[in-house]
């Protein structure tokens, strides 16, 4: 599961929530978005724009978010760019391991 803390956190760096949840008009979010998403969390964990958002809004590699103007477009070649692939495949191992998560969210989030 992934919890409400790291999809706020996510929602900081700018991850469209909407998206997710298939919503095309403006909402605010809302308690029930929050459930949605966690109740659908091996969606959300499938998206490449939610562990984007959530490295951003960590500062994980935030030197390389400053200062890589093309890091969002893809062209950027450096390895500090894909430090949220290897969060989200930190987060996959340990569920094809059938482990528990919460040492991971914890580390992560603090």
């Amino acid at each position: 599961m992934i919890p409400k803390q790291a999809i706020e956190k996510a929602i900081e760096g700018k991850f469209d929530w909407r998206d997710l949840l298939g919503v095309r008009e403006e909402l605010s979010l809302q308690e029930d978005h929050f459930g949605m998403m966690q109740r659908d969390w091996w969606r959300l964990s499938l998206t490449p724009s939610f562990w984007q958002a959530l490295a951003k809004a960590l500062e994980l590699s935030e030197e390389h978010f400053t200062s890589c103007a093309i890091w969002k477009t893809g062209e950027c070649d450096c390895s500090a760019k894909d430090e949220w692939k290897e969060k989200a495949k930190e987060f996959y191992d340990l569920i094809l391991e059938l482990k528990d998560t919460t040492a991971f969210w914890e580390e992560i989030l603090k």
